[in-house]
């Protein structure tokens, strides 16, 4: 084992450790991260890398070419052992290569604070440790996962209509106008609280009750828009819908005799397709989306860029819209690659007449580059969290309080 600090019953504010076969690199990454005010730790071997990891790092900085064990088996090992820290990459390999693997570790569930090429300087590595003291700390890392709730408690939420629905606002990039807000599901327990779909959305579909979740969802969708309504606002209406509702041939004419009673026109629906990879089984689906096009009802195609091949769904499926996905707007502004795929599919969903909207905007620099791209919408934190029905009228109402008019004046 080598170590620049081994003290393991010490108790630190803040730990970094890092592997690296190059004792000069480990020294050098050990005396800049002490400036920062860390304890460092550092491995030349992973035997000793795996003792350290007792010592609960912050910050974990890995190299990604070694003699013993390279750097992905090294994310694969963290991986596994559902590691919570924040991870610095490190390489001399080709800049695109080591974007590639910050993506494998993000899709690992790591926290990949950021990589830096080989060689860097100073300044370089203290903003990426300023950034990450900015963005987790270790309160964030240690937080508790969802609760433990079963099938029966899914199945008696479901019939006492527990579940609860927030809006996110879908802005038009050029206009900055809220022309629309998507649906999401939220449970809202009577013990544990507001619940994620993520830790719910399992025991639905092994519940067998996925069909009847969609189905409360879009009655408290309709519910609502009524009362937007009577406020003199009706957004369009993005609600997702599971490939397996895709196969139910009556799901155009169910949806448009529940939209009738709000008066709410099938060109005010948006149907935003979930799992699209899944389409392919199923060859009635395309019947049953052509029938919801020719109804009038709108349809996106969500998460575009990710699984089943883009160009078969767009050739495939009648969207009137695309979404990207969330992932490549997140890296765009520093990664050329993310840029050049959102530039593209901006470019292929105009050609083929559809609108395209850039899901998880959270920075002005994110808006202003989709905005000199020509992307028609954008949603995410930059405007709002999604927010119950109430709140997100009342958000509305302030933008118009201070715009003059319902649209974001300073959106970029």
């Amino acid at each position: 084992m080598e170590s620049a600090t081994s003290n393991l019953a010490q108790s630190p504010a803040k730990r970094l450790l890092v592997i690296d076969d190059s004792p000069e690199m480990g020294a050098l990454i050990s005396h800049i991260a002490r400036g920062q005010g860390y304890v460092c730790d550092y491995a030349r071997t992973f035997s000793a890398f795996q003792f350290l990891l007792s010592t609960d790092p912050d910050v974990i900085v890995v190299d990604m070419i070694m003699p013993e064990k390279d750097g992905v088996e090294v994310l694969r090992y963290l991986s596994e052992r559902g590691c919570g820290s924040a991870i610095l990459l490190l390489s001399r390999a080709d800049r695109r290569v080591l974007k590639i693997i910050e993506d494998m570790a993000r899709a690992m569930n790591l926290h990949v604070m950021g990589s830096l090429h080989k060689p860097f300087s100073h300044a370089q590595f203290e903003i990426i440790l300023r950034g990450h003291e900015r963005t987790i700390t270790r309160a964030q890392r240690a937080k508790p996962g969802p609760p433990a709730i079963s099938v029966e408690d899914f199945r008696v939420a479901l019939s006492q209509k527990q579940f609860v629905v927030h809006y996110q606002p879908k802005v038009a990039i050029q206009l900055g106008e809220i022309i629309g807000i998507e649906a999401f599901v939220r449970w809202e327990h009577p013990v544990h609280g507001l619940i994620y779909p993520d830790a719910f959305l399992g025991l639905a579909e092994t519940a067998g009750c996925f069909d009847d979740l969609t189905w409360l969802i879009v009655d408290q969708v309709f519910a609502d828009a009524r009362v937007f309504a009577t406020q003199g606002w009706l957004p369009m209406l993005a609600i997702n819908v599971s490939a397996k509702l895709l196969n139910d041939i009556h799901l155009s004419d169910t949806l448009l005799a529940k939209a009738a009673p709000a008066n709410i026109a099938p060109e005010r629906i948006v149907v935003e397709i979930a799992d699209s990879g899944q389409l392919q089984k199923a060859a009635r689906t395309l019947d049953i989306l052509t029938r919801l096009r020719l109804r009038g009802i709108k349809l996106s195609i969500k998460d575009f860029g990710t699984g089943f091949s883009m160009m078969q769904q767009i050739k495939r499926i009648p969207a009137s819209e695309m979404k990207i996905d969330k992932e490549f707007i997140r890296t765009m502004t520093s990664d050329h690659s993310a840029t050049v795929i959102v530039r593209k599919t901006i470019e292929i969903g105009h050609e083929l007449g559809m609108a395209v909207v850039a899901e998880g905007v959270e920075t002005r620099e994110q808006l202003a580059t989709l905005s000199a791209l020509n992307c028609d919408m954008a949603q995410g934190y930059f405007f709002s969290r999604a927010l119950p029905a109430a709140d997100i009228a009342r958000w509305r109402r302030s933008r118009l309080r201070s715009s003059g008019k319902d649209a974001f004046t300073d959106k970029v």
